[in-house]
């Protein structure tokens, strides 16, 4: 009966690891001060996102400023370093931070996209 809870409580342990993602809109949303939290595809290739379909533009600038993967903690930090060095993803000329605030997509490079 033992092993039952034990293994009952590592496939729950596990699961919960597997879906951290949904906690870095939330996590972009309070760093960047937006409105609204962004749908996973700011960032993913998918929705919901995976560790795997984080491969936009965007998703390497935030991880290339300092966000762990698995850590939304750690988007506080990336999000000021943009901030701080008027990061613009797409060459757009406007900055990520300002995209953002927008609703726009940092990883587009189209006039409201």
């Amino acid at each position: 009966m033992n092993r039952v809870v034990v293994a009952g409580l590592g496939v729950l342990l596990s699961a919960s690891s597997v879906h951290a993602e949904p906690d870095f809109p939330a996590a972009i949303q309070t760093a960047a001060g937006i409105p609204c939290e962004p749908p996973c595809t700011l960032c993913h290739t998918t929705s919901p996102g995976t560790l795997q379909t984080a491969t936009k533009a965007f998703a390497i600038t935030l991880l290339g400023s300092g966000l762990l993967p698995t850590h939304p903690e750690t988007m506080t930090a990336a999000v000021a370093t943009l901030r701080t060095k008027k990061v613009d993803t797409d060459g757009d000329g406007v900055i990520d931070v300002d995209e953002l605030a927008a609703g726009t997509d940092p990883s587009n490079p189209q006039p409201g996209a």
